[in-house]
């Protein structure tokens, strides 16, 4: 089972730096990291960039890592959510 230090993340501005949101795996067996993503009817507006989370990591029990997440507007217009 893998959990995020966060449910939401907030940008106030286009200038925001990327912010940090902690991984942690608090299953019962170590997971192979793979991929991390953004969804949503703003997705676009949005990166991932991994911190110290690494693709094919393996993510022992109680251990954790970053995965940043940048503000990248589009010029997209309207407001909806974009999830990840």
């Amino acid at each position: 089972r893998i959990t995020l230090d966060t449910s939401s993340i907030v940008f106030d501005d286009t200038t925001a730096p990327t912010r940090n949101v902690t991984v942690e795996n608090t299953g019962t067996e170590s997971v192979v990291l793979d991929q991390f993503s953004i969804t949503g009817v703003l997705s676009l507006e949005f990166a991932v960039s991994l911190e110290d989370c690494k693709k094919g990591m393996i993510l022992a029990v109680g251990k954790s890592c970053r995965v940043g997440v940048d503000f990248r507007p589009q010029g997209v217009t309207g407001n909806g959510p974009a999830t990840g």
